[in-house]
């Protein structure tokens, strides 16, 4: 087609788009439309545009993607998505494509330093201090995780938010204070596996067998194909000398852990029938520090 017709045929396809902004037909025309005339300059310009006036619809972000494959450089992707993040800090659209941007990121650093210069900007946006507080915990930064999860619960204080408040604590063995904000956390949502098997943990750490099986027991009922209570509820009646009960519940982790519920086995095979015969509590301790990464609970 010739320059004249091709250039009036965008601008057509323009205002369509802007009229219907949710309409993938209007933006695959237009599109097509720049293919033909070779022009994936200027519909990068015109996406880039259009998102920088509306951030909040899918289409947009899914042709900008289109046009940018192959010719626009990860950093710069991901400089334009913080860009409409600073432009629009409460559109959860914005944050959730610089999030798929940070995604090809490995290093978090600058991830952090931006939410908290959006955080201190806007310190009621919710969605920069999620983002903060899952980094800093990704980043084992515990003492800052307690400062933003304190600041964030006031704003919105969900279940989530506790947890993420409970593992800080509990980083720092700070237990009494993790116990608080699990039971906080199972306040608001009380079938919360995460919660459940946290505070069981506190608890066994303290000593407290039959309280932590309570809530292992808890959490199996809600999820029966869960390992993790289970090879807590193993450990905790080791400590108990329990034996037959441990190794019921060894039975339970073998279906999905194995090779956890080989090292269970392995460690039940060294105490006594007995439980008086020995203090049996050094050796399973041991065990117990490491299992919960082998053992990945979920949410």
């Amino acid at each position: 087609m010739s320059k004249f017709l091709g250039n009036w045929l965008i601008q057509r396809a323009q205002q369509n788009v802007e009229r219907a902004p949710d309409d993938a037909k209007a933006w695959s025309k237009l599109y097509g439309y720049h293919v033909e005339q070779q022009d994936s300059p200027g519909f990068l310009k015109f996406c880039r545009d259009f998102i920088r006036r509306q951030p909040a619809g899918q289409q947009g972000w899914k042709f900008l993607r289109l046009v940018s494959e192959g010719t626009v450089t990860t950093a710069e992707a991901q400089e334009f998505a913080r860009e409409i993040v600073r432009r629009h800090p409460g559109c959860e659209r914005a944050w959730s494509n610089l999030d798929m941007e940070l995604e090809k990121a490995k290093d978090t650093t600058d991830w952090i330093t931006f939410c908290r210069e959006i955080a201190t900007q806007h310190p009621n946006n919710m969605f920069a201090w999620s983002r903060l507080m899952r980094e800093l915990k990704h980043e084992a930064k515990h003492a800052d995780l307690v400062s933003a999860c304190l600041h964030a619960i006031k704003l919105k204080p969900d279940a989530q938010t506790w947890v993420n408040l409970a593992e800080a604590y509990a980083a720092q063995s700070k237990l009494d204070e993790a116990i608080t904000a699990y039971q906080k956390a199972l306040e608001l949502k009380p079938d919360f596996l995460v919660a459940l098997n946290g505070l069981g943990c506190i608890y066994h750490t303290k000593g407290f067998m039959d309280e932590a099986i309570l809530y292992y027991q808890r959490a199996i009922k809600l999820r029966k194909d869960d390992a993790t209570p289970w090879v807590w509820m193993a450990l905790a009646h080791m400590q108990k000398g329990e034996l037959q009960k441990a190794r019921d519940a060894i039975g339970k982790v073998k279906a999905t852990l194995p090779l956890v519920a080989t090292m269970l086995s392995e460690e039940l095979s060294t105490l006594p029938e007995n439980p008086q015969e020995a203090d049996n509590r050094v050796a399973v301790n041991r065990l117990a520090f490491n299992l919960p990464k082998l053992a990945k609970t979920k949410s």
